[in-house]
């Protein structure tokens, strides 16, 4: 059986109270927006930020590179952070970004 590779992508700013908690038990218990994953062996191989409100998500060199090692790591699918779906300005920007990096990405994960 092939084994899922999976990343989330969370907000940089709701880090600094956020601690994943919701992220990783929905994801360890297949609830919520991983309940599609139910009876699957997935890996969750990556959990990272997106920079910040001030990076350009088409041109920011380091998020490029965060996005270029998803690739690397052959990650299936990216979830954004459900506190990027309700509260990111540049939600259609990431999106676009992982897009043209030919990353299949799903929204929310709680």
């Amino acid at each position: 059986m092939d084994i899922k590779k999976i990343a989330i992508l969370y907000c940089k700013k709701s880090g600094r109270v956020c601690t994943g908690a919701a992220c990783f038990r929905s994801f360890y218990d297949r609830k919520k927006n991983f309940t599609q994953y139910e009876g699957q062996e997935v890996e969750l191989s990556a959990y990272f930020h997106c920079n910040g409100c001030e990076a350009d998500k088409l041109a920011d060199p380091g998020f490029t590179e965060k996005l270029e090692r998803m690739k690397q790591e052959n990650v299936d699918k990216v979830h954004i952070a459900t506190c990027i779906v309700h509260k990111c300005e540049q939600l259609d920007l990431l999106k676009q970004a992982l897009a043209s990096q030919g990353i299949s990405y799903e929204e929310l994960t709680h």
